[in-house]
């Protein structure tokens, strides 16, 4: 019965140890995000990246997160990741971040949000992203505007 107790507390404890582990891999990786955005390192943030799929944008829109960081979430407080989904069909976790809550007068972008997929661990490293999205909302009329006067074309 004690050596069941004893197990018990072993396994409890090196499954506290990896889930803290993990946990600080993926808050650091969001946070090199945050540092190579406001660096404009390009480069570094792709090489974070560990499976980039075609279907992936190849510069995965850094240029319009390079240009809003300044009002994004990630200027001043570090990222707030809320899991979304533990497993994913993939054997992925993934996190949303809020990035950008503001309006965009270039684009009519109201809000983007970052998907930061990590794992499965026996594939990827966690401090590594197996996969990275980027989710646009948009102010509608803003955006009709800036494509009406960007091409000339009236949608009415």
């Amino acid at each position: 019965m004690i050596r069941k107790l004893i197990l018990l507390i072993l396994i409890i404890s090196i499954n506290s140890c990896s889930k803290e582990k993990t946990d600080f891999a993926i808050k650091e990786t969001s946070e090199k995000i945050s540092e190579y955005l406001k660096n404009n390192e390009k480069d570094k943030f792709l090489a974070l990246i560990e499976n980039r799929s075609t279907e992936m944008p190849k510069d995965n829109n850094f240029d319009i997160l390079e240009r809003l960081f300044q009002d994004s979430e990630f200027k001043n407080a570090d990222p707030k990741l809320e899991l979304i989904d533990k497993k994913n069909n993939m054997g992925q976790e993934v996190y949303r971040i809020p990035y950008y809550l503001n309006t965009d007068s270039l684009t009519g972008i109201n809000k983007i949000n970052l998907l930061l997929y990590f794992g499965p661990s026996d594939l990827f490293p966690k401090d590594k992203l197996s996969g990275f999205r980027t989710e646009f909302e948009y102010n509608k009329e803003l955006r009709k505007e800036i494509l009406e006067e960007r091409f000339q074309v009236d949608f009415n």
